[in-house]
């Protein structure tokens, strides 16, 4: 029987039956660093382009899973190791980008727009949902992207004065 450890995840062993028949295994043992796991900078790459697409961290560790990458203790990827991952990088999630960013894609967020017109989100649900404000889904994450246009700035203003917001 022969055993190599070619790279840190991956051992080889090999038997050799008196038949001259070879018997070849596999195993991925649970290792300390996820840095030595093999395809370590392309696992990397993956997770920052399918965050940058707006992928959720589940979601992303799901597909990597299912892609063959593997965590250095587990076969399956978390979801908090791509996190982790992301953040290092300085790369903000798309969810948390809807939070904390006044707008996306040169569109208002509901967080945005609300904070620039100093009202509350629901002032904002409310009507969007009656039709009175134009509003379109993020593809990936459902979250509503608002138009800024001048015209529709005024309009909010004008019903905000008109409401309770003085």
């Amino acid at each position: 029987m022969l055993v190599t450890r070619p790279v840190p995840d991956t051992v080889e062993a090999k038997i050799v039956w008196v038949s001259g028949a070879v018997t070849a295994l596999e195993v991925h043992p649970p290792i300390l660093r996820q840095t030595d796991v093999r395809a370590y900078a392309h696992f990397v790459e993956r997770v920052l382009a399918l965050g940058a697409a707006g992928y959720q961290d589940r979601e992303i560790a799901q597909r990597l899973t299912a892609e063959g990458f593997r965590s250095a203790r587990s076969a399956r990827i978390p979801g908090s190791l791509v996190g982790e991952i992301r953040r290092a990088r300085g790369q903000i999630s798309l969810t948390e980008q809807f939070r904390t960013q006044a707008k996306l894609d040169g569109q208002w967020t509901v967080f945005g727009l609300a904070q620039e017109l100093a009202v509350h989100r629901n002032w904002l649900y409310t009507r969007i949902r009656n039709g009175t404000l134009p509003a379109t889904r993020h593809p990936v994450l459902g979250h509503y992207l608002i138009p800024d246009e001048p015209e529709l700035l005024s309009a909010l203003r004008a019903q905000r004065e008109r409401c309770c917001y003085h």
